[in-house]
């Protein structure tokens, strides 16, 4: 028991000291954990809008009900507040990375061990019930964390880069 505790706090360590490199991961991590928060948190925004709330354009609800839903669900929020009161920018983007992560795992086992570790079930149960290695079960997670801080950056939700390192030397 005391080598199992060992080994989990040597491996949040390097999870630690990784994340230390890449501040942006943390926040990656925290939106994987929160994912079904997230999820109910859009779902609750767009079906609990009072009827005669202004819209996005300036014009008001007021028109038929088909008309009013269609508007909007086409309409991107703007932001939701989840259960632990954090407020996250941009939800459906970041449901947009985090099903665009599941989906770039071609193998269902990878897939499920990326699934599992994001929501905070600990490596070696994991590794026990999927029949993988520890090293084959965080290779998997560096692989998808990785991809997950690529699509954000893509989709804007994240930037690498400090400001004021864009100058061109040359």
């Amino acid at each position: 028991m005391e080598k199992e505790e060992k080994e989990e706090r040597d491996n949040e360590e390097l999870s630690l000291r990784r994340v230390g490199k890449f501040p942006k991961l943390g926040l990656i991590k925290k939106v994987f954990a929160w994912e079904n928060d997230i999820r109910a948190a859009i779902y609750a925004a767009r079906n609990d809008r009072p009827r005669r709330e202004k819209l996005p354009g300036g014009g008001k609800y007021g028109g038929s009900p088909t008309e009013n839903q269609a508007i909007a669900n086409i309409t991107p929020l703007k932001s939701v507040t989840l259960p632990n009161g954090f407020i996250l920018r941009q939800p459906e983007k970041w449901i947009n990375v985090i099903e665009s992560t599941y989906d770039y795992f071609s193998d269902k086992l990878m897939r499920d061990a990326f699934h599992r570790g994001s929501h905070g079930q600990r490596y070696w149960h994991i590794c026990e019930e999927l029949h993988i290695s520890k090293s084959s079960f965080y290779n998997i997670m560096v692989r998808g964390e990785d991809f997950a801080v690529a699509a954000a950056c893509e989709l804007g939700l994240i930037s690498i880069i400090k400001p004021g390192r864009e100058k061109n030397d040359g």
